[in-house]
């Protein structure tokens, strides 16, 4: 114990994994994570552990894997359920139904006493709850979501053309 000498590390990586590390620990994750909805974790659920992992890497050695290197992955988690058993069950979301978006719309216009800093910002709200509300939309559908950041992906206004009869 005298002679043992314990490095400390400030950062995790000092250079990016190469792919088959990368591979050799999705594919333990499978093998040992705790999963939810079946016996073993979910391809989705490694999936986004992989996105996580990815952006960790970026920030902590900036390095990006190539876009050929990402879908070489993403084909191998892909390829989970038959080398591990990895699950596909998708897990049930629930959507905002018509009838509690009226009652926030009523709460936002006749009982809310908040002070919004532009008045446009209630109206684009009560928009988006309707829009939501009439297609049956999770918010991550409309409004870009933090786990696909720089994606460009959502509802805009211009996608959208309202009509007075």
């Amino acid at each position: 114990m005298k002679n043992l000498k314990i490095q400390a590390q400030d950062e995790p990586f000092s250079s990016a994994p190469p792919l088959e590390h990368v591979k050799l620990f999705l594919r333990w994750r499978c093998r040992k994570g705790q999963a939810r909805l079946d016996q073993k974790m979910t391809i989705y659920s490694i999936r986004k552990e992989f996105h996580q992992w990815q952006r960790a890497v970026r920030y902590d050695t900036c390095y990006s894997y190539s876009a050929s290197d990402v879908r070489a992955i993403i084909t191998f988690i892909e390829d989970l359920p038959s080398l591990e058993g990895a699950s596909t069950k998708k897990r049930t979301k629930s959507v905002a139904h018509y009838s509690d978006i009226e009652d926030i719309l009523y709460y936002l216009w006749c009982c809310d006493d908040y002070v919004w800093r532009h008045p446009r910002q209630m109206v684009q709200i009560s928009f988006y709850l309707l829009v939501v509300a009439y297609y049956g939309l999770r918010p991550g559908e409309i409004v870009e979501s933090s786990s696909h950041r720089n994606s460009n992906e959502g509802v805009k206004y211009k996608d959208a053309s309202l009509c007075l009869y």
